[in-house]
């Protein structure tokens, strides 16, 4: 006789292969708890189905809800942030200040509820003299559509801002009620978001493309990735990337195998990795 507990058992199991083939995450980042949770979020025959379900589709949404982590926040990690304005956004923007090619292709992959790449906005906004003379695009991507849309809604609770400074703080966000606060348009208007499954291998969104990225950041997402579809993520972010083109991610993600043919460039607080070629 089948148990309840062995049924659970196999439910769980079923869920962690079916989102490691979707997504590529490890089953030890999805514990039984939150496992539990998606499984309470489906409804009858919904597992069964899933393989034949998009991303985008009510359940696979839901379960994207429950087993993905969106912790973030403005500058995470600021000395790591205060290096990758000095070490790669300053220089790439100085390499094209007295040229013709005047224009940024930045990624945000895994962007959650949106504090990366407006970041990375704000920083830009602030090293860049003559901002309407420059072609700048920064896209966010996500897996979760929950995610997505409250990145393109821009308002945060204060937990959100803890590494912001006060002037910057003051100038570039305002009350919005119930204790959230609201970004400055102008940011706003600098990112665009889009969904992307990285373990897909999907084209890249508009107005990105294959090697035309000049800066790719995916923080805290190959850690949870299987040793399989890590690899497969990391070719493609470096297939994404434009000649002279960086790559930023946590320091315990930065694995030099993963990222063969392009250059590491350890600084303080940070590991960056580099493609050969002129910015």
């Amino acid at each position: 006789m089948t148990t309840v507990g062995a049924v659970r058992d196999d439910a769980r199991a079923r869920l962690r292969e079916l989102f490691s083939q979707r997504f590529g995450l490890r089953a030890s980042a999805l514990p039984d708890a939150r496992v539990d949770a998606a499984l309470a979020h489906l409804a009858a025959g919904e597992l069964a189905a899933l393989p034949s379900l998009a991303d985008a589709s009510p359940p696979w949404q839901r379960l994207v809800d429950a087993l993905v982590v969106g912790e973030t926040n403005f500058f995470r990690q600021r000395p790591w942030f205060a290096r990758l304005e000095e070490f790669v956004l300053a220089p790439l923007i100085a390499a094209r200040q007295g040229s013709a090619l005047r224009r940024l292709r930045i990624w945000s992959a895994g962007c959650a509820s949106g504090e990366e790449p407006y970041s990375v906005a704000l920083a830009v906004r602030r090293l860049l003299r003559g901002l309407g003379e420059w072609d700048v695009r920064i896209v966010g991507t996500d897996v979760s559509a929950a995610f997505l849309e409250a990145a393109r809604r821009a308002t945060y609770r204060p937990w959100a801002l803890r590494e912001v400074d006060p002037e910057l703080r003051e100038r570039a966000f305002r009350p919005a009620g119930g204790g959230r606060f609201e970004l400055d348009p102008a940011i706003r208007a600098m990112v665009s978001f889009a969904p992307h499954n990285l373990a897909a291998g999907a084209p890249l969104p508009i107005p990105l493309a294959r090697g035309d990225v000049d800066l790719a950041i995916c923080r805290n997402v190959l850690m949870y990735l299987t040793p399989e579809c890590g690899r497969i993520v990391a070719s493609g972010i470096t297939a994404a990337l434009a000649p002279g083109g960086w790559v930023a991610v946590a320091p315990l993600e930065a694995n030099s195998e993963w990222f063969p043919e392009l250059r590491v460039v350890n600084v303080p607080s940070a590991i960056f990795f580099q493609r050969g070629g002129s910015a």
